[in-house]
Order: C-alpha cells, then sequence, then structure tokens
C-alpha cells in the first residue's frame, strides 16, 4: 500500500456519506434523455435514458472510474477523433496510449477551440453519436462475493436469462443473469470477487458479429 497525491478518496467507499447525501436530492430531479450517445464510466456502455443517467452519477461517487472500458467502446465504435474539454489533457493522455490512430485534442484555453471546430467540421459524416453501441453488461443484483458459472467462457454465446454466475451474501445465494443474448465477450470480475449491488461483471456483444 502507499499513499496516493490526490485531494481526497474520491470513487472509493470512503465517500460512501456523499453517495448517500446526493440519493434524496437526485431523488427529486427529472432529467432528459440523453439526445446523443454518452457512455458510463462505470462499464463504457452507453445509457440511452436519464434517469440511469442520474442514478450511475450518484453511485460514480464510491464506485471505481474504468475509462479503460470506455476506450473499449469507442474503438468499436470506430472513431476517428476525439475533443476533452477543460480541465483537459488527462484522459487524452491516456487515450494516446489505447487509441494511437484517433486524431485527439485537449480544449485547454480557449485559443483551442479554434482547431476544436476544425475537427468538428471535418467530419459531418460522422454526426453527433446517434448510434448506440451493440454492448450489454450483466449486473449483479446485491453485494457480495462473485463466483462465474465455470462452463462459459469469453467469446461464447449466450441466451437471455443464462445464468452466468452467482453473488452469494452471509444469508443467501443469488442468480446472477444475462439481461440480453448476444456473446460473452469479456469477465469483468474474477472468482472471489466482493462486488457491490447494481456492479458490472461481465460484458455481452449483442451485435450479430458478436
Amino acid at each position: 500500500m502507499r499513499p496516493l497525491q490526490v485531494a481526497g478518496a474520491f470513487h472509493t467507499s470512503f465517500m460512501s456519506s456523499a453517495e448517500q447525501n446526493l440519493r434524496p436530492i437526485a431523488a427529486e430531479l427529472t432529467p432528459s434523455d440523453p439526445k446523443h450517445i454518452l457512455l458510463s464510466n462505470a462499464d463504457g456502455t452507453a445509457i440511452s435514458d436519464g434517469r440511469t443517467v442520474l442514478a450511475r452519477l450518484v453511485a460514480q461517487v464510491t464506485r471505481p472510474v474504468r475509462w479503460d472500458l470506455c476506450l473499449s467502446t469507442l474503438r468499436a465504435l470506430e472513431i476517428s477523433a476525439a475533443i476533452e474539454l477543460p480541465p483537459a489533457g488527462t484522459l487524452v493522455g491516456i487515450a494516446k496510449r489505447e487509441l494511437p490512430d484517433v486524431e485527439l485534442l485537449a480544449v485547454k484555453t480557449p485559443d483551442d477551440l479554434a482547431e476544436a471546430q476544425e475537427i468538428i467540421n471535418s467530419r459531418p459524416q460522422h454526426g453527433q453519436g446517434e448510434h448506440t453501441p451493440d454492448v450489454r453488461v450483466v449486473n449483479t443484483p446485491t453485494k457480495g462475493i462473485f463466483t462465474r458459472t465455470q462452463s462459459l467462457e469469453e467469446g461464447e454465446p449466450i441466451v437471455a436469462g443464462t445464468r452466468i454466475g452467482t453473488i452469494r451474501t452471509n444469508r443467501d445465494e443469488f442468480a446472477v443473469v444475462a439481461p440480453a443474448s448476444g456473446i460473452l465477450a469479456e469477465w469483468l470480475k474474477h472468482d472471489g470477487d466482493i462486488v457491490g449491488a447494481a456492479m458490472p461483471v461481465a460484458r455481452l456483444s449483442t451485435g450479430t458479429e458478436g
């Protein structure tokens, strides 16, 4: 264990009091649905309804940021450019390693806006993200210890309702099932991992190509 040079214990259980305070405030809001594709930092999947976006924002206070999974989705979408808005620089720096063939720009000052507009204008055929990735995640029903279904391997087709694992608590065992048919694209958790409620444990590719 080593200390990190950060201002606070963000995205960890130490922020649970902040999450609890946010929940009643969020419950009073009526969010609109996203007009364009919006990726969740929890698992890199596209979120299409506003209530889910709001719930995930609140939960993200204590959960890790999976920017790696967002990059994976961006690769699947075959994007050709990405613009990071202020305060900018960190995400573009990571993306340079993961998306080497993508044009990247960090908007740090007003002087960078002209270049950002150039990038947008040069790609009118790409629209504004109306396409939703053919990816779904399998989330846990409750907090506990996760165990995979041993017969399932990455790359294997499964149907909706398939039991892909279990969550064991001190008192009960709960099934983790696939919400849709598709290909088991990636395990996100290992046997014995302690996971929270509604946490992603696997990714499904629901496109025709898998």
